[in-house]
């Protein structure tokens, strides 16, 4: 008996973690996905989205952003992160390979990229398109 309930709020439980896991391509809803329930702010504007969760017990998630926003608003972003400016021949060796189509679509050398100065492990990146403005932001977390 104690075995069958056992079971039964494993598969629950399974069921409910599952719920939110999911693929989102463009959907208004990622910002909250990706920003733990955060709104988006008035000044970003979203130009494509993509948004991941597994649906493993963990937090497993990655995440895309094509944004028109602000120079003050990023600056204060990268800051607030604790961002340091990195050479795209470093930022080469992890750029996500399974990234979506519009997402960083130039060379390297043609973005400015930020990345965490205080965590080498961290996924989180930003990029500014030297041409157009636009920034690009994406994390994975596994």
């Amino acid at each position: 008996m104690i075995i069958m309930r056992l079971f039964i709020l494993c598969i629950t439980s399974l069921f409910f973690i599952s719920c939110h896991s999911g693929e989102w391509e463009n959907q208004d809803k990622n910002w909250e996905r990706a920003f733990s329930g955060q709104s988006k702010p008035d000044n970003v504007k979203i130009l494509n989205s993509h948004y991941w969760r597994s649906p493993h017990f963990t937090y497993e998630a990655q995440y895309f952003f094509r944004l028109e926003v602000g120079e003050e608003y990023m600056n204060t972003w990268i800051q607030h992160s604790k961002c340091k400016l990195t050479p795209s021949t470093v930022a080469e060796a992890d750029f996500p390979n399974d990234r979506p189509d519009w997402f960083v679509p130039k060379e390297l050398s043609k973005y400015k990229i930020w990345r965490p100065s205080d965590d080498e492990f961290s996924q989180f990146r930003i990029f500014k398109d030297l041409e157009t403005n636009e920034f690009y932001v994406t994390d994975t977390e596994l």
